[in-house]
C-alpha cells in the first residue's frame, strides 16, 4: 500500500464541493466525502488503476458523483492533483505544473 496526499488544491476543491452537496441537501455532502475516501483507499492499494492521460497523469472517477480525481502515481506515494468535475476542463494543476 501507498501513501496517498492531497495538494493544497486538492483539499481546498474536496472542500469546496462537499459544501456545495451539503447545501444541497443535508448529509449529502458527507455522502460525498465518503466515496471520496473509498476512492483514495482503493489509490492506495491499487495506484494504477485509473486512466493514464497523455501528460502522464491520471485519473479516477468517482462513484455516484461527476467527479474525478486527478492524480500522479510517484515511485512511493500518490499525489492527488485535484479533484474536478467530469465535464470541465482540467486545470494546469492536474496538469502537473
Amino acid at each position: 500500500m501507498k501513501g496517498v496526499f492531497l495538494t493544497e488544491a486538492a483539499e481546498s476543491d474536496v472542500r469546496d464541493i462537499a459544501g456545495f452537496y451539503e447545501e444541497a441537501s443535508v448529509g449529502l455532502g458527507e455522502d460525498f466525502l465518503d466515496v471520496v475516501r473509498d476512492a483514495l483507499s482503493l489509490l492506495s492499494e491499487h495506484p494504477d488503476v485509473g486512466f493514464e492521460l497523455p501528460s502522464g497523469n491520471r485519473r479516477l472517477l468517482l462513484r455516484r458523483f461527476p467527479y474525478m480525481v486527478m492524480y500522479r502515481n510517484q515511485r512511493d506515494h500518490v499525489l492527488v492533483l485535484a479533484v474536478g468535475h467530469q465535464r470541465r476542463k482540467p486545470q494546469n494543476r492536474m496538469r502537473g505544473k
